[in-house]
């Protein structure tokens, strides 16, 4: 391995970037000559300072801090991608704090089911908490909607058990007054017999 390799190995493994005396312990180890340490060392400054397309300064540390070109490169990308993330995001939190969007978000909502309304009310109220409590009417306006939705469903079912009732006691009454067939009485002459 040349020295050139073992200074581009090196940082590799330090990440793309590191302080000169990290650099030194690798790359020595990379190298395995039996030179004298300084020599080596001399050696190493020397290619990082002469490949200026491999190896460059990192910018705002202080001297002795070098990386890999393609890391500079890929930091750059990775940085222009982020500056696009956050773009992207404050686009979203702007649509997101539309009253109108909102608005008919949540009156979409309120014509669901008891269980979505409840689980629509969980995420509102998770983006109300990340969003620094924009959202807490909202999460109001759905939080009573359920509560109205299941106490609408305990009282149908209240309804549901009455009318049950009613037309039990209904059909009873109508089977008492249709019944064709008297039962005779039992008079003491015939409990006699029967204990007989």
């Amino acid at each position: 391995m040349t020295q050139k390799e073992a200074v581009i190995k090196a940082l590799q493994m330090l990440g793309g970037r590191s302080h000169l005396t990290e650099i030194y312990i690798l790359a020595k180890a990379y190298i395995g000559d039996t030179s004298t340490a300084q020599q080596i060392e001399a050696n190493i400054r020397r290619e990082l300072n002469t490949n200026h397309a491999l190896f460059c300064h990192v910018e705002g540390m202080p001297d002795g801090w070098w990386q890999l070109k393609s890391y500079q490169d890929e930091l750059s990308e990775l940085k222009s991608l982020v500056a696009e993330q956050k773009e992207e995001l404050t686009r979203l939190r702007s649509v997101i704090t539309d009253v109108g969007v909102l608005d008919r978000f949540v009156d979409v909502v309120m014509d669901m089911s008891e269980s979505d309304i409840a689980a629509h009310e969980r995420s509102m109220g998770r983006l109300n908490m990340e969003m620094g409590h924009r959202y807490e009417n909202y999460v109001k306006r759905l939080a009573e909607k359920s509560k109205e939705r299941v106490e609408q469903k305990s009282g149908d079912l209240v309804q549901g058990n009455k009318t049950v009732i009613q037309a039990t006691n209904y059909n009873a009454e109508v089977t008492e007054q249709n019944n064709h067939f008297p039962i005779p009485s039992v008079g003491r002459k015939e409990q006699k017999s029967i204990e007989e």
